[in-house]
């Protein structure tokens, strides 16, 4: 049938019944329109219970999110950790010198608290025990705890001074509290072997890293003139902190303290915008599954019942650190 034919033909037919538009009518459309079918209640159910679990997982995103995520610094500090996260060289470098460094400043006090003791209390038996400890660094943490500790029995009761006794104590504490962290024993030992066991390295970078707290962390340019004036002392990290010798220069050594000092700076934070994350994370599958759904049974062809046309929650906020995810 040709269209002139066609044409003929829907001219003959009640103005009800004409085409209005492609080949349906507007009586085809109005009967479409009120006789859609019903989503079924199968889909209805999953439905339901994914935007259920949508909005459950973006209120919890809602109360962890915090302006403070927004800010320039912490931005700064989200940039470095994506960089270190893409896996190059030089970023790989920076994040093990930046962790070994700050492994190292978090058990300052222990490192303290073994000068202060060594330094102050010369007598044979004690200095028996330091270096009883010095000597069995290479133990594990369980067997190095477990020796010291008997070594510990065995001097104290040869110890008549109760300062000497309670610094001997304190010296044990500060041991047992650096076998627990990770790097805590390997750092000790570095020192040591290293003739750098009155831990003036470790108290300058410390002050150093303290001092720039007030400061905007964003350029690490702001930290050279620190790192110069005491570059002679902090030279002593490079053993400490494996970073590759010929790559110590100010500028390199001042993106390491920048990273440690926005950890240390914004570390709280930043752990609960991993949190945040995580949840956006997991709040993407169920979001994905609504709006799955809503498409695949359209408000074009179906009569779809109220839920469908409830609002998502937690969108915005996904869109708002969509490129910190990991979609």
């Amino acid at each position: 049938m040709n269209q002139e034919t066609h044409k003929n033909d829907s001219e003959k037919q009640p103005w009800w019944n004409r085409p209005l538009w492609s080949d349906k009518s507007l009586w085809e459309a109005l009967v479409a329109s009120i006789f859609k079918p019903k989503v079924p209640d199968g889909m209805i159910f999953l439905h339901n219970r994914e935007l259920e679990s949508a909005e459950i997982i973006a209120n919890q995103a809602e109360k962890i999110d915090d302006k403070k995520f927004t800010s320039k610094e912490f931005i700064t500090l989200l940039t470095i950790r994506r960089n270190i996260s893409k896996g190059t060289n030089y970023y790989q470098e920076i994040s093990v010198s930046a962790q070994r460094l700050k492994a190292a400043i978090e058990v300052k006090d222990c490192f303290e608290t073994i000068w202060q003791v060594e330094f102050q209390y010369l007598s044979r038996k004690q200095t028996e025990y330091y270096q009883f400890v010095e000597s069995h660094l290479d133990k594990n943490r369980t067997e190095f705890v477990h020796l010291c500790n008997a070594k510990l029995n065995e001097i104290l009761s040869e110890i008549t001074s109760d300062k000497g006794r309670q610094a001997l104590n304190a010296y044990q504490d500060a041991i047992e509290k650096l076998s627990a962290t990770e790097l805590g024993l390997e750092l000790f030992s570095l020192f040591k072997s290293l003739n750098l066991g009155d831990f003036l390295v470790l108290r300058t970078i410390s002050f150093i890293v303290d001092t720039i707290q007030a400061d905007d962390l964003t350029d690490p340019t702001v930290i050279i003139p620190s790192i110069i004036d005491a570059y002679k002392i902090l030279e002593n990290l490079i053993p400490i902190i494996k970073y590759p010798p010929e790559k110590f220069t100010p500028e390199n050594f001042a993106i390491i303290v920048q990273l440690v000092a926005l950890e240390f700076k914004h570390g709280l934070s930043y752990s609960q915008f991993k949190q945040l994350v995580a949840l956006l994370e997991q709040w993407h599958h169920p979001c994905q599954q609504v709006f799955k759904i809503r498409n695949e049974y359209s408000a074009k062809k179906y009569k779809q019942p109220k839920e469908f046309s409830r609002k998502v929650l937690g969108l915005k906020l996904y869109n708002k650190y969509a490129e910190w995810l990991n979609k």
